[in-house]
């Protein structure tokens, strides 16, 4: 996607009207606003509200604009009307779990509903970018709730542990498929989007958000971090590829289908980061793309190639496009290539969106 950068630290204050501890559902019916479509020529597709949707976006990074930036609402509102010069007709929100629950069972929604109602404003669509226990192998503080990172059993040991990194905090790793950690992610996961049922029931019923990007380029873990940072059990003994990747594609699964079962349920995905096609990932032989896209709860798999050349655009896209009933997105790509409108061009054409 063309990248509107910048990126973040935990953004503990919440309204008093944005809070709602243990809260639970909404009564209200559930609906189904975008999933993957297969056209008659067999060309997978998004529809959103029963008609075809093409992606052409723009990310907006607000978990660094809130949390370590501190920009003013005033501000960030800049960039979606940036966005809506650019053209675009969606806008990638990253919107980590600690602004969602700062404190255990208490529920902090100000934040959703402030972005929703500027992506209604300005006429935009939402991938939200779920940010959590997977940010690209790593798991941080300022995107994963305290309560969580301070409970010791599911930590794992590694190198640099507790090392800081200015955009995201504090750098832990933890066992993330740990059956009470997925019971509290899944948790704040359906609580998310039922109460996104709720606003956009109260508020034209536009159904703003269309996609869920569940964690950040989550096979950074298993194909560098491993290997890197040397990642221990409590034992001391080393965790394996085949743990890592079970752990990986496991809690992927679990928060997905949390997603997809909510009131509002909206077509679910991750990011690779890719350059090497479908193919078995070079650092770990055995495991690629493929073995995320059989996964039951996310529907597709997108790619963050940066790459500027046209073949290489083509390349990537035909790739995952090569997965039968894939759609190929670009998640992610650099915004500031000066042959962007070409890049965009050819993803389209070969069935992808940018």
């Amino acid at each position: 996607m063309l990248s509107l950068l910048l990126a973040l630290f935990l953004f503990a204050g919440c309204n008093p009207e944005g809070q709602y501890p243990n809260k639970q559902g909404n009564g209200l019916p559930p609906v189904t606003v975008s999933q993957i479509a297969v056209s008659g020529k067999g060309k997978p597709y998004l529809e959103v509200d029963g008609e075809p949707f093409a992606v052409y976006g723009a990310q907006i990074r607000i978990d660094i604009f809130r949390s370590v930036d501190k920009l003013g609402w005033d501000e960030i509102e800049l960039y979606f009307i940036t966005a809506k010069k650019l053209g675009v007709n969606c806008v990638q929100l990253s919107y980590p779990w600690a602004f969602l629950e700062p404190r255990k069972d208490e529920y902090c929604f100000d934040e959703i509903d402030r972005l929703l109602a500027l992506a209604n404003q300005y006429g935009l669509k939402v991938e939200l970018l779920w940010f959590s226990t997977n940010m690209i192998g790593d798991a941080y503080t300022f995107l994963v709730p305290n309560y969580i990172i301070a409970t010791p059993a599911l930590r794992l040991g590694r190198e640099g542990d507790g090392d800081y990194h200015p955009l995201y905090g504090y750098t832990y790793s933890l066992k993330n498929n740990d059956k009470w950690l997925l019971e509290r992610e899944t948790k704040a996961v359906t609580t998310l989007f039922d109460h996104i049922r709720e606003w956009d029931e109260k508020n034209g019923g536009k159904h703003p958000v269309i996609t869920c990007q569940v964690h950040n380029e989550p096979d950074a873990g298993v194909r560098w971090r491993l290997a890197e940072k040397k990642f221990r059990h409590k034992d001391g003994s080393a965790v394996s590829s085949d743990e890592c990747w079970k752990m990986t594609l496991e809690a992927l699964d679990a928060v997905g289908k949390a997603v997809k079962a909510s009131s509002y349920s909206v077509a679910t995905r991750t990011n690779i980061i890719s350059g090497d096609g479908v193919k078995d990932f070079p650092q770990t032989p055995g495991k690629s793309p493929k073995d995320v896209y059989k996964l039951e709860g996310i529907d597709f798999v997108s790619f963050d190639p940066y790459r500027e050349t046209v073949n290489e655009i083509a390349y990537e896209v035909s790739q995952y496009a090569s997965m039968e009933g894939n759609y190929p997105l670009i998640a992610e790509n650099r915004g500031s290539y000066a042959n962007t409108a070409s890049l965009m061009l050819v993803a389209s054409a070969l069935g992808g969106g940018y």
